[in-house]
Order: C-alpha cells, then structure tokens, then sequence
C-alpha cells in the first residue's frame, strides 16, 4: 500500500487506538508511489509493477538479482 505519487517519504511515530487502549509509539513511513523505487533499492529489492486500484497505490517488489 502506497501513498499518492507526490507525497515523497514521511516518517512519523504513531500509536494505535481501540476501544479504549492506546498503544505503545512505533515508527511508520508513509511511501508516495513515486518514492517507493529509492526505497526498494535501499532494502535491496526492484518495484516489479505498480499499480492504482481506485486511487489507491500498490507495488509489487522483488529481490534485486
């Protein structure tokens, strides 16, 4: 899952929240898909396909070879 292309990567520390509890702050990346190939190279993969499902942002990633 991707954010739209233009929206670059954002870090930001977030909790969760239900029914009343609150979770411990983790860190999470919001990745636009326009971004997401820096990433992948990075962590050793290559975006195989992208792809919009009614405006939302996936991609598919392989081990770099």
């Amino acid at each position: 899952d991707l954010a739209p292309y233009g929206a670059g990567v954002r870090r930001r520390t977030l909790r969760l929240r239900t029914r009343g509890r609150t979770s411990e702050p983790f860190p999470w990346a919001f990745v636009g898909a326009d971004a997401i190939g820096g990433v992948a190279e990075q962590a050793g993969l290559v975006v195989v396909e992208r792809h919009d499902y009614a405006g939302r942002w996936c991609a598919v990633l392989e081990v770099a070879r």
